[in-house]
């Protein structure tokens, strides 16, 4: 009787398929008519198989026992990503990945050992963010800036993006293999938004990164007065300055100058007339480090005294050497004072020394002469 039923059902499929409607026009079974040693198995059809995040497949299960359909329950299993939702046949991925799709027979124990893989990519990019890592550098360092595409499903993609930089003056962007460094000259906070290569998409939420002086290349030494009298002082302001002359707060610097001045912390006193060095210095010695340094001129004083000596000065002069009296009116500290006049010198002993002039004078015996 069995035989006779799947002669039927041949006849019956062929004259099915001759009908042109180009539907599966194999005999329907239920599963208690499954002819004895005919292998079950389930064929999975999908929709589509590249699709794009957010889209909805629909999975078509075909139950087969040789050349008959069976009608029984089936059931989709989907693994490898749990990033979609499903509603029976019905599935919409979510998350990117690659899916594998196959069909089961739960009632006669049976799966598709063959199922359809469907790949998911990212959709088109409906917002943006800016990643900067760190949000803190100086300008001896770099930051790595990247763009974070995301698509209606929340997936970061990749798309074609454009950085601006505001203020752009004194910065660098360059290609890295991680997105982008970003590194800049002056030391400011500078914003740094993500768009799209075409404008349509823009991070209103920008990212932000300090930069601050870098290591200390240059001192500069700058007095308050390049010029004092005697016996007044100045102040002297130490500042350190990375390679690109942005200042460095907190600087530790000493004031180096002349052992004819004397330093009291930035206070510089001057007491001997000249042209002195004063320089500010890192506390750690560093050759590497620039030094512009100062110069002070200290002018002598109001006159306090006389000062009187021999031109050309010597520790002793020989018999009938003739040397020329010369003076100088002098501050409190012994500087010279150009100007003033002397009266008639007078000089002890006066035995053994010849005046020849109003200023010269010859030695015509030995002796020690004031």
């Amino acid at each position: 009787m069995r035989q006779l039923n799947l002669a039927l059902a041949f006849i019956s499929a062929l004259a099915l398929a001759c009908g042109g409607n180009g539907g599966d026009h194999r005999e329907v079974i239920n599963p208690d008519e499954i002819p004895d040693g005919v292998t079950v198995v389930v064929e999975t059809e999908v929709s589509e198989t590249e699709v794009i995040s957010g889209t909805t497949v629909s999975v078509t299960c075909t139950v087969l026992a040789g050349e008959f359909r069976v009608a029984t329950t089936t059931e989709v299993e989907v693994s490898g990503n749990s990033g979609y939702e499903q509603d029976g046949l019905l599935i919409t991925f979510v998350k990117l990945g690659t899916y594998e799709v196959a069909c089961t027979a739960p009632d006669l124990d049976v799966k598709d050992e063959t199922p359809v893989t469907v790949t998911v990519t990212g959709g088109r990019p409906v917002t943006v963010d800016t990643v900067v890592e760190p949000n803190k550098i100086t300008t001896d360092e770099t930051a790595t800036v990247r763009c974070v595409g995301l698509d209606d499903q929340d997936n970061e993609i990749e798309f074609d993006y454009k950085i601006s930089v505001t203020p752009s003056e004194h910065t660098k962007l360059e290609k890295a293999e991680d997105g982008y460094t970003f590194s800049a000259t002056l030391a400011a906070n500078y914003q740094i938004a993500c768009g799209s290569s075409d404008g349509s998409i823009v991070d209103t939420s920008p990212a932000y990164v300090r930069v601050e002086a870098g290591d200390l290349a240059r001192v500069k030494t700058t007095l308050a007065d390049e010029t004092i009298v005697a016996g007044e002082s100045t102040t002297a302001t130490c500042k350190g300055y990375d390679a690109y002359m942005n200042e460095i707060a907190g600087a530790d610097l000493w004031i180096d100058a002349a052992p004819e001045l004397i330093v009291k912390g930035a206070t510089i006193t001057g007491q001997t007339a000249g042209l002195w060095d004063v320089t500010c210095k890192p506390k750690d010695e560093n050759d590497d480090v620039e030094l512009e340094g100062a110069k002070l001129k200290v002018e002598a004083g109001e006159p306090a005294g006389l000062e009187l000596f021999m031109i050309p000065s010597k520790p002793a002069y020989k018999l009938r050497e003739t040397a020329k009296l010369g003076y100088s009116l002098v501050d409190a500290y012994g500087n010279r004072v150009p100007g003033g006049s002397i009266t008639e010198p007078t000089y002890t002993p006066t035995e053994g020394i010849e005046k020849r002039d109003e200023e010269n004078y010859r030695f015509l015996a030995e002796g020690k002469y004031v």
